[in-house]
Parts: structure tokens; sequence; C-alpha cells
């Protein structure tokens, strides 16, 4: 912001952050539970161990939250006013 960036490109920012991190969260999750499956397999009641549908799912629930924790601390930087402190 005290170099002139716009609101738009300083949420823009943080968002495309976030995105890349979690992405790489969701990729490397997905990687382990690929290969952990089997060891936990006789912990899963009633649910297969590579159920596709409950990893979208997860996957899903975590971006969700990744980017509802994200928005309130990108919001704050980004209507901040860099000449009032």
């Amino acid at each position: 912001m005290a170099l002139g960036a716009e609101a738009s490109s300083i949420l823009r920012l943080v968002f495309k952050d976030v995105a890349m991190l979690t992405a790489r969260g969701n990729f490397g999750w997905a990687c382990d539970c690929r290969f952990c499956s089997r060891f936990v397999q006789k912990m899963l009641f009633n649910l297969p161990p590579r159920d596709v549908v409950t990893m979208a799912f997860s996957a899903g629930v975590l971006i969700c939250v990744a980017f509802v924790a994200a928005y309130f601390p990108a919001r704050r930087a980004s209507h901040t006013d860099p000449w009032a402190s």
C-alpha cells in the first residue's frame, strides 16, 4: 500500500499465495493418503480406504477454510492507510 498498490492487487496477492499453499498441501495430503491408506484400513469403519468422494470433500473443506481464514487479514491489509501511522 505504501508503494501505491491498490486494494484489489493486495487481495489478489494474498489469495494467490493462499491458493499455492493450499494446492501444495492438498497434493501432499493426497499422495500421503494413497500410500498410508492401507495402514489405517482397520480404523475405517464402513468406508473404503481410497474413497474418492470423501477425499474430494475433505480437500474442498480445506480449500474453503483456507480462503475464509485468509480473507480477514487480506481485507485488513488492503484497507490499511500507510499515512495514518
